[in-house]
C-alpha cells in the first residue's frame, strides 16, 4: 500500500497579519484574540467604520452616530480575549459597549496537554492524513490522529487516560471545515486501542493505535502519511509541519490550522524549563523558544510531519505534551515515531 506522496507548498492559506492592524499594534496582535477588529485609527476613543472618530459615550447609545450605524452593532454581545501573554495565558479583556477593557482576573489559566496556535488556516484537502478524534455523544472534538493505513491511525494515548472505551469516541476522516458537512467526511467507529506496552503516562511511550470498525475510502480528502525510515533524524533545525482543531486560545477553530515548526536542540529544549527536564530520550521539542508558534490543547495525537530529503512527507512525530501553549521557553514535546516503527508495523501490516 502506498502513502501520500503530494506537495503541500500550494495549499496553505497564510493570513498576513501585519497588514490588518496598525504597525505598533503589530506584535500585541500575534498575542491576542479577535485581532483582526484593530483598526488603523488616531482616534483616541472610539472610531466608526469609515474613520470618523467618536467619544465612547456615543457607543450604544441608542443613536445612530456613524453614518453606517457601526456605533450601534454588538451593543448586546458579551467577548472576551486574551492579551500580552500566549493563547492559553495572559490578561484577560471583556468588549464593553464595542470597547475592549480588562477584567479582574489575575492569575493565567495553562494546561500542560499538548497542546495549532499562531499558525494558519489550511486549504481542504492539504492535509489528508489529519484525523479528528470526537466524543461519540456530543461530538465535541478531542484529539487528533494521523491516517496509517485503511483500518489504522496513530495518536497519543494520554488521549484515552480518563476513559479507555471505544465506544466513547468516534474517528473522522477526510474533514476540513467540521462546521459544516463539506461531502467527503468519513465518520468511523473505533473498534480497539492498541496502547504501547510501556506506556504509563504522557511523559514517555504516549503512543497508540486506533483500530476502526469498518475501512476508510481513500480519495483527494483522506490519504494515509508515510512513516519515517529507521534512520530518519531529528535534526536540530528541521522545519516541519504540526496540523489540527486544537485550541486558538479561547475557542476552537471550525477549520483545519497548521504550523511550521523547527526541531530544537535537545538540551537546549530540557534547560528552558525544570519540567522538560523529565523528557523521555523517545521524545524530542518543536518549535520556537521565543514562543507564539505551537500545538495546543486539543491537538494532542496529531501529526508533526517532515519532508523527507524532497520525497514524500513522512510522520516524524505525535503532538504529545507542553507546558502552556506558545510560551516563551516552552516549546511542544512530541513522541518520536522512528523508535517505535519495529511495534506500528506489527500491528498495522503494510
Amino acid at each position: 500500500m502506498s502513502c501520500y506522496t503530494g506537495l503541500l507548498q500550494a495549499l496553505f492559506i497564510q493570513p498576513d497579519v501585519s497588514a490588518t492592524v496598525p504597525s505598533s499594534e503589530a506584535e500585541r496582535c500575534q498575542n491576542s484574540l479577535g485581532c483582526y477588529r484593530f483598526i488603523c485609527s488616531t482616534c483616541s476613543e472610539a472610531v466608526c467604520t469609515d474613520g470618523t472618530c467618536l467619544s465612547r459615550h456615543q457607543l450604544c447609545d441608542g443613536r445612530r452616530d456613524c453614518r453606517d450605524g457601526s456605533d450601534e452593532n454588538d451593543c448586546d454581545e458579551l467577548s472576551f480575549r486574551l492579551i500580552d501573554g500566549s493563547e492559553l495565558s495572559g490578561d484577560v479583556q471583556v468588549s464593553f459597549k464595542g470597547m475592549w477593557q480588562p477584567t479582574v482576573a489575575r492569575d493565567p489559566i495553562v494546561t500542560r496537554y499538548a497542546r495549532v496556535v499562531g499558525g494558519f488556516e489550511t486549504a481542504s484537502g492539504a492535509f489528508p492524513w489529519t484525523a479528528a478524534i470526537r466524543n461519540k455523544i456530543t461530538g465535541a472534538h478531542h484529539c487528533g490522529a494521523s491516517v496509517l493505513d485503511r483500518t489504522h491511525l496513530i495518536t497519543a494515548a494520554h488521549c484515552f487516560e480518563e476513559d479507555r472505551r471505544v465506544s466513547s469516541y468516534v474517528v473522522v476522516v477526510g474533514e476540513w471545515d467540521n462546521s459544516i458537512n463539506e461531502g467527503h467526511e468519513q465518520t468511523l467507529n473505533i473498534s480497539r486501542f492498541n496502547f504501547y506496552p510501556l506506556y504509563e503516562d504522557l511523559f514517555a511511550h504516549d503512543l497508540a493505535i486506533i483500530e476502526v470498525a469498518a475501512p476508510m475510502r481513500f480519495d483527494d480528502w483522506t490519504q494515509p502519511i508515510c512513516l519515517p525510515p529507521r534512520d530518519f533524524t531529528y535534526q536540530t533545525g528541521r522545519k516541519c509541519v504540526v496540523s489540527g482543531w486544537g485550541s486558538l486560545g479561547l475557542e476552537y477553530p471550525s477549520r483545519l490550522q497548521a504550523a511550521v515548526l523547527p526541531i530544537i536542540d535537545r538540551a537546549e529544549c530540557m534547560n528552558s524549563s525544570r519540567i522538560y527536564a523529565s523528557m523521555s530520550r523517545s521524545a524530542f521539542c518543536a518549535g520556537y523558544l521565543h514562543g507564539g508558534v505551537d500545538s495546543c490543547q486539543g491537538d494532542s495525537g496529531g501529526p508533526l510531519a517532515c519532508q523527507n530529503e524532497n520525497g514524500p512527507y513522512v510522520l516524524a512525530g505525535v503532538i504529545s505534551w507542553g507546558d502552556g501553549c506558545a510560551q516563551k521557553g516552552q516549546p511542544g514535546i512530541y513522541t518520536m515515531v522512528a523508535p517505535y516503527l519495529t511495534w506500528i508495523q506489527g500491528i498495522v501490516k503494510f
